[in-house]
C-alpha cells in the first residue's frame, strides 16, 4: 500500500514476506500464511504450495503434470479440462486457493492500516496479474503512478 507517499507492507506476524502456502484442513476454512506453514510441519500432506504456477493452465498443459509428480497433493482433470487439486477428500480449483491467499493479504492489510484517517491507495484487483507474474519494471511504474516512493533497500 501507499501510505503518506511511501510503500508500506501488510505484515504476517511481523514479517513483510507473506507465505502463499495454503493448509487444507479436514473441515473448516483454508489456512494461509504463517499458520499454514506451522500446520504443515506436523501435517505436510495437507499443504498446497506453488498454486500460482497452476493459475490459468488447463490439464493439457505439461506444467500441471510436472508439478503433480513432485507434490504431496494430487492433481487431476476437472470439467472443461481445468486443473483440480485433490486434497483432504476435497477438489479445489487453483483460483480458489489463490483467492484464499488474497483474502488473507487483504485481512492483514486492513488490520495494519485500519487506524488511518483516510483510505490509502491500494493496487487494484486488475493489477494483481502483475503481482502474480512479478515484473520489477511494472511495479516501479505502478508505484510512480501512485506517487509512492519504493521501500528502502536493506
Amino acid at each position: 500500500m501507499c501510505v503518506d507517499g511511501r510503500v508500506s507492507f501488510a505484515l504476517d506476524g511481523g514479517d513483510a514476506a507473506i507465505s502463499t502456502m495454503v493448509y487444507v484442513p479436514a473441515s473448516g476454512p483454508l489456512v494461509v500464511g504463517k499458520e499454514a506453514l506451522r500446520l504443515g510441519f506436523s501435517d505436510p500432506f495437507n499443504v498446497v504450495t506453488s498454486v500460482k504456477r497452476l493459475l490459468g493452465l488447463g490439464w493439457g498443459d505439461p506444467a500441471p503434470r510436472a508439478l503433480d509428480a513432485g507434490s504431496s497433493f494430487a492433481l487431476h482433470q476437472g470439467p472443461g479440462g481445468q486443473v483440480l487439486i485433490r486434497i483432504q477428500k476435497q477438489e479445489l480449483a487453483p483460483v480458489q486457493l489463490a483467492a484464499a491467499v488474497l483474502a488473507r493479504l487483504r485481512k492483514l492489510a486492513e488490520a495494519r492500516f485500519d487506524e488511518l484517517d483516510e483510505a490509502p491507495e491500494f493496487i487494484s484487483t486488475a493489477d494483481l496479474a502483475g503481482v502474480f507474474d512479478f515484473d520489477a519494471a511494472w511495479l516501479g511504474r505502478r508505484l510512480a503512478e501512485l506517487g509512492c516512493s519504493p521501500p528502502a533497500s536493506g
